[in-house]
């Protein structure tokens, strides 16, 4: 269908910039959505509408133009992350939350870094879930380094998982370009990526099933080349 509609859009000089299709194995019905230029076309865009409607096993063709040459894909809404809804979120505005808190509290204040801590495990907790729901415990626990690519695929940073021990219940996380150092000067005196950590912890918590404890021991704020977090079982104390 991809080809028979792409070359029933390019006879008419109709130029295709970018676009993804959806077509999950085994299903009777696909999508594909792509930018268009339509400079130097020999067609109108509703009268190609029309024709693509009229090929055989087309259901429905919706289009959506610009305006002033700006144009934004509402047709995607929701976002969906397989079933869940996603909500896409430019990395300078979750920055600039850190940067929020620290301006209230002052950059010697604990409470910005526990904020972002606790709101960031509360995200590792709800993401271990998610995919736990979707691939199921025993296979996370068999293929972490998969599991925890999301991290990656979905824009956080490039996660590394270094070493990982099950039955211990530690690993070593390197992240490198993280979010929460994109913008930094390599000057802070003490680690940054709160939320990260927090994440981290919530995430490693549900795969080892008991609390953990992540340090920064590294940070990309401070100058160092990478982040790196070590997960390690929370110490409970007796008496």
């Amino acid at each position: 269908m991809i080809a028979t509609l792409s070359m029933a859009v390019s006879k008419h000089n109709v130029k295709i910039l970018s676009g993804l299709h959806d077509a999950p194995s085994g299903a009777d019905r696909g999508t594909w959505a792509f930018f268009a230029d339509f400079t130097g076309a020999d067609i109108e865009v509703e009268a190609l509408a029309v024709e693509l409607r009229s090929v055989p096993s087309v259901l429905e063709v919706r289009v959506q133009t610009g305006h002033d040459g700006f144009i934004a894909d509402t047709l995607h809404f929701p976002r969906l992350l397989g079933s869940e809804r996603v909500t896409i979120v430019r990395s300078a505005m979750l920055e600039s939350i850190g940067q929020r808190l620290r301006a209230m509290w002052g950059e010697d204040s604990p409470i910005p870094h526990v904020l972002l801590h606790q709101i960031g495990e509360a995200s590792g907790e709800r993401a271990f879930d998610a995919i736990k729901s979707v691939l199921g415990f025993a296979y996370v626990r068999r293929n972490v380094e998969s599991a925890a690519s999301l991290f990656t695929a979905l824009g956080w940073g490039i996660l590394e998982l270094n070493a990982i021990d099950l039955d211990g219940k530690t690993a070593l996380v390197l992240i490198h370009d993280g979010f929460e150092c994109a913008s930094s000067t390599g000057k802070a005196t003490a680690p940054q990526c709160d939320f990260t950590r927090g994440m981290l912890s919530g995430w490693f918590s549900g795969l080892f099933e008991s609390k953990v404890n992540v340090i920064e021991n590294a940070c990309v704020a401070k100058g160092n080349p990478t982040c790196v977090f070590q997960v390690d079982p929370t110490r409970q104390e007796t008496t």
